[in-house]
C-alpha cells in the first residue's frame, strides 16, 4: 500500500514538473484594423513569385506591407493569423501569402489581388 502511494505521490509530481516546463508560449498578434483597408504580403527574398507579387503591387501603385518570413517574428505573425483564422498547416505553405482586408490569401492572381486592393482604395 504504501508503494502504491508513494508511486501516486511521484506520478503527481512528475506531471506538475511535466506542466511547468511545458506551458505554451503566447502566441503574438497582429492587430487588426479593420477600420482602415490593409494588404500585407508575407514571403521571402529568395522566392520568385513573392518578388513578382511585390513589383506587380508596386508598380500598380498599391499601398502594402511586406513581412519576410525569414524573420521569425514574421513567421510567428503570420502562423497566429492562421490560429486566428482557423488554417490548419500541417508544415509547408505555398508562398506569397496575402491577407488583404482580413482575408487570407495563398499565392493569389496578382491582376485579380490589384484589382481588389484599388477596390478598397489601397
Amino acid at each position: 500500500m504504501r508503494n502504491l502511494f508513494f508511486l501516486f505521490i511521484l506520478g503527481i509530481a512528475a506531471y506538475k514538473g511535466w506542466e511547468y516546463y511545458h506551458k505554451p508560449t503566447p502566441t503574438p498578434s497582429i492587430p487588426v484594423n479593420v477600420s482602415a483597408p490593409y494588404l500585407t504580403v508575407y514571403g521571402k527574398d529568395s522566392c520568385g513569385l513573392t518578388q513578382k507579387t511585390l513589383k506587380e503591387l508596386s508598380e500598380a501603385g498599391v499601398r502594402f506591407k511586406y513581412r519576410r518570413l525569414d524573420e521569425k517574428s514574421a513567421h510567428d505573425a503570420l502562423m497566429a493569423r492562421f490560429k486566428e483564422k482557423s488554417i490548419r498547416i500541417g508544415g509547408a505553405y505555398p508562398i506569397p501569402v496575402v491577407d488583404l482586408n482580413n482575408e487570407i490569401l495563398f499565392q493569389p492572381n496578382n491582376a485579380e489581388l490589384i484589382r481588389r486592393a484599388k477596390a478598397l482604395a489601397l
